[in-house]
């Protein structure tokens, strides 16, 4: 990056309104590695085993807006 581009960065950084929205958009926004992992469920997307039983499913369903009808869909016969 350019020195100018970090420069500008710093004074938006220095801000403490620009850097409060800032925070506000990168950390608020971001889904949660649960809410990744339920969206693909929601996705029929393979994950790992340990989310769809057991604890790491009754964390996903605690954490996220995943549901036990979209672990049905997911899971089909073997649920």
């Amino acid at each position: 990056m350019t020195d100018d581009w970090m420069n500008k960065v710093q004074a938006a950084l220095n801000n403490k309104n620009v850097a409060r929205d800032m925070k506000k958009v990168f950390y608020n926004k971001l889904p949660t590695s649960d809410q990744m992992i339920a969206n693909q469920i929601k996705r029929k997307q393979s994950v790992g085993e340990h989310h769809l039983r057991g604890t790491g499913k009754q964390r996903l369903l605690e954490t996220t807006d995943i549901t036990e009808q979209d672990f049905k869909n997911y899971l089909g016969d073997e649920y």
